[in-house]
């Protein structure tokens, strides 16, 4: 048989540039042109290795070397026979790349149309039902007996009316705020003017509703469950006291997935108890006014009313100055109720409410020794309270902190415990200094000195005993410092009531005012006698 020689071109046997190479049996001749991988175009011949004659050896495909752009053929009918074959590789023309331009683009516009099509279509369908609610709202309003938003006979009222009845509204049988479909509209008729504050569940908006101001707390999304519990709390019966803060309204706004809960209270310029103290000192009957009523708020709160119409027992179980609110007039006023747990001797359950997550909650810097350290027991009411008896001494000598006894000493604000842990404590800090250590805050020598103040601080002590049992009730706190409020007056205050009712010079003796102070609590036992147990029932 006739030896059969082909042209190699880079795949030469010999490793030469170009030369030949012989052809074995059932083999053939080739040349390939291709796209190598610097996108140049690279030839190449040579002779393909002997194969069964069944397989076709000028596909492209058959070597996986020939993956790239390739155009391959073969010959195997005379010397050199590869030297006559004519490769090329196809590249597109200018108007197929315009074709496949057009493809992609008309491709791109049908999936916008398709995509802003279902956008439309879900954005409707939203407000359709956005806009049946808001009717359905409407229609309720104009059928509610009560018409908040304008007057009785129909027509639109200036801010003045509408504040003054806000009493009218509030103070019905259930003390609860707006009637419940009055309330459902009402923020969005207040106008946000700036932000007063920032807490753990929101922010909270000073707003103007006819022309008067209001506190808009705006709840995070997330904390829907704090919202619902706060103003279920709020709208409890019997809840309205001049020592809690006044509730209007509450409301949902929002449409799809973006959502706003409001919360609209009344508003008090002088801010949290917290604010205030920091800005300047009290006098001591000031800071007696200030123990006093917000004491009496929060004996109010765990106060239960039994009747037909009853309110049930609350703890607050967040007590702190940023908690409590300063109003015009120098009292103050209970504020903040997301935390609240409520108690009924009908039921005789603690409702923590279903949001609770976890049952050693509130501000560490303020939680009493048997939360820290979790000996707290979580199905009696009485510890609730008396957790917030602890943390409410604790606020008393905030206040005894910044009070002006007349020698010149007025501490800087301080928190509690300022001295012992830093600004943000854990819970593991707090157990050291509060449990292990059964420290407190530092008690001045100058209050145990003052002839009124002595009390204070006495009555203070009880409150923060290591033992929740030992502690004394809100009602026996509100008492005894109402004692003390009564029984200190100034030298012309008293001698002005005395010569109003008996027209003589009389001076207030020292009996009058020390006396009954100190008769109020026991120093042996360290409770006031006849004190009344830590849970309180008032029967209509």
């Amino acid at each position: 048989m006739e030896e059969i020689r082909c042209r190699c071109l880079l795949d030469c046997p010999d490793l030469k540039f170009n030369s030949t190479c012989l052809l074995k049996p059932n083999a053939k001749c080739y040349k390939k042109l291709f796209i190598n991988e610097d996108g140049e175009e690279e030839l190449h011949a040579g002779c393909l290795p002997s194969q069964a004659s069944k397989l076709d050896q000028c596909s492209k495909y058959t070597d996986p070397d020939f993956t790239l752009q390739t155009d391959l053929k073969c010959c195997n009918n005379g010397s050199m026979c590869n030297d006559q074959l004519h490769v090329s590789l196809h590249k597109p023309t200018e108007n197929e790349e315009n074709g496949y331009n057009i493809i992609i683009a008309i491709i791109t516009i049908i999936f916008f149309l398709l995509f802003s099509t279902v956008v439309f279509w879900y954005t409707r369908r939203l407000c359709r039902r956005e806009a049946e609610r808001r009717r359905q709202i409407e229609n309720e309003n104009k059928n509610a007996n009560r018409p908040v938003l304008h007057g009785r006979n129909g027509k639109h009222r200036g801010g003045g009316e509408m504040m003054n009845d806000w009493s009218s509204l509030v103070d019905t049988s259930s003390g609860s705020g707006m009637p419940l479909l009055t309330q459902r509209t009402v923020s969005k008729q207040i106008e946000t003017v700036k932000e007063i504050g920032r807490g753990r569940y929101g922010t909270v908006m000073l707003g103007k509703w006819r022309e008067e101001k209001v506190a808009l707390k705006i709840f995070n999304s997330t904390d829907e469950d704090s919202w619902f519990r706060e103003t279920e709390i709020y709208q409890t019966v019997l809840l309205r006291h001049e020592n809690i803060l006044g509730f209007i309204a509450a409301d949902i706004s929002g449409t799809g997935s973006w959502t706003q809960l409001f919360l609209i209270t009344e508003y008090h310029e002088n801010g949290s108890l917290f604010d205030y103290l920091q800005r300047k000192t009290v006098s001591v009957s000031e800071a007696l006014k200030l123990a006093h009523t917000a004491c009496s708020g929060l004996a109010h709160l765990h106060m239960e009313i039994t009747g037909t119409k009853g309110k049930p027992a609350i703890a607050h179980r967040d007590i702190k100055s940023k908690n409590i609110l300063v109003k015009q007039d120098g009292q103050c006023c209970i504020a903040d109720m997301g935390l609240a747990v409520r108690y009924s001797r009908a039921v005789d359950k603690v409702d923590v409410g279903t949001y609770d997550r976890s049952r050693r909650q509130g501000t560490i810097r303020y939680m009493a020794p048997e939360v820290l350290a979790q000996r707290y027991h979580f199905d009696s009411f009485e510890a609730y309270t008396a957790s917030d008896v602890y943390s409410f001494a604790l606020v008393m000598w905030e206040i005894l902190n910044r009070t002006d006894v007349g020698n010149g000493l007025v501490e800087n604000y301080h928190v509690p415990y300022y001295d012992m842990v830093g600004a943000d404590p854990d819970f593991d800090e707090m157990r050291k200094v509060v449990v292990a250590g059964n420290v407190r805050p530092e008690i001045m020598k100058h209050w145990v000195e003052h002839p009124v103040l002595s009390v204070f601080v006495t009555t203070m002590r009880e409150c923060w005993s290591s033992r929740p049992e030992s502690r004394l009730a809100m009602l026996r706190v509100r008492k005894t410092l109402r004692h003390i409020v009564n029984g200190f007056q100034k030298p012309e205050e008293s001698s002005n009531s005395a010569s109003d009712s008996s027209g003589s010079d009389r001076k207030p003796s020292e009996s009058s005012s020390s006396e009954p102070l100190t008769s109020t609590t026991d120093p042996v036992e360290g409770r006031p006698p006849n004190a009344e147990p830590i849970h309180q029932t008032l029967i209509c």
